[in-house]
């Protein structure tokens, strides 16, 4: 449940030849036909970068990524109509990212290209547990806007991360949201800001707040809340800080339940069984597209969540999110297995 914070880091560039090699082992998926009958979409608003994945010295694979396009690729795969919102460079690792996406079937009309711009590039260095240091090689914010979409009524809108509070987005994250907010759109808001985070709360803060304010559902895991807001005891956090803002909340845990919160008190707990993950790369960012398949599959509208759900329909979609990010875990890569993927489209 990695949050991406931009920065330089130190030492030699990557090769570009080394980089596109790798980016040429990574194979294209026939994009799966959509399965929202009323024509959904999802919006996925993030960063791209191409992760290089080393376990020690070695190099093991390498992966277009990003917190929300993880996110559109594994809904993508699972037969959801999406939509990603973003930019990237004109270069080559650009050009790749965009083809990438199209062909997972991921849409790219909001996908800004940037002249002048190079793409970002990390290299994650897994330890044995799965977990993803990195260093970031990232180039400057392009001048310009992101694209607003034409949003219509029940679509779902999905942020998180630093790219969704940092402030060379701000403006355009804002400028969004308002868009989404008027067509009627569904925003579901992962926080997901971690420990590299804290030294900057204190300005990062009004735009967390504000987006917990835009939000119709928020997420966010025990480390986030720490580094947010100094405490990880949910049940006093939801009272005090969230419900003012937003009344649906789900607090995620690697190893302990998932909590949900709805109307102003815990509506229901979801266990979570541990898994040996061979990566973590894109753990959280595979629950948010588990949570919102399913939400999508139990025809979830805003009306509906205005008026309540169940328990049980809570627990559906926070099981999928499990689901899907246990899969995820079990293989080097940012998303659902293809197979996996094959054996939800076949299920409808």
């Amino acid at each position: 449940m990695r949050d991406r914070m931009r920065y330089m880091a130190g030492g030699r560039r990557l090769s570009g030849i080394v980089i596109m090699a790798l980016l040429t082992a990574v194979s294209a998926l026939r994009p799966a036909a959509g399965f929202a009958a009323d024509g959904r979409t999802v919006y996925c608003m993030g960063e791209t970068v191409v992760d290089i994945l080393f376990r020690g010295a070695e190099v093991i694979g390498a992966n277009v990524g990003g917190s929300a396009l993880n996110t559109a690729v594994s809904l993508a795969r699972a037969g959801a109509k999406v939509e990603f919102i973003g930019e990237a460079g004109t270069d080559s690792t650009g050009q790749h990212v965009r083809s990438f996406l199209r062909a997972e079937g991921v849409g790219t009309g909001c996908l800004r290209m940037v002249d002048g711009v190079k793409t970002s590039v990390s290299a994650a260095y897994l330890d044995r547990e799965g977990e993803a240091h990195y260093y970031f090689y990232a180039d400057r914010r392009a001048e310009g806007s992101l694209i607003v979409p034409a949003f219509h009524k029940d679509d779902v809108l999905l942020l998180s991360s630093f790219f969704a509070v940092s402030p060379a987005y701000r403006a355009d994250v804002q400028r969004i949201l308002e868009a989404a907010h008027t067509a009627g759109v569904i925003v579901y808001y992962d926080i997901n800001l971690r420990s590299p985070h804290a030294a900057m709360m204190k300005s990062l803060l009004p735009a967390v707040r504000a987006n917990m304010a835009a939000a119709t559902i928020l997420r966010a895991g025990g480390g986030d809340l720490k580094t947010v807001f100094g405490s990880s005891r949910s049940d006093s956090i939801y009272k005090h800080v969230v419900s003012p803002l937003c009344t649906r909340f789900v607090r995620t845990s690697n190893d302990k339940e998932v909590k949900i919160f709805d109307g102003g008190k815990l509506k229901a707990e979801v266990d979570v069984n541990p898994v040996k993950s061979v990566s973590r790369i894109g753990a959280g960012d595979n629950f948010n597209a588990g949570f919102l398949f399913a939400l999508l599959r139990e025809n979830v509208t805003g009306d509906a969540l205005a008026r309540g759900l169940s328990a049980s329909t809570w627990r559906k979609m926070v099981q999928t999110g499990l689901d899907f990010s246990r899969e995820s875990c079990r293989q080097i890569g940012n998303y659902i297995p293809r197979d996996y993927a094959a054996k939800l489209r076949d299920r409808k």
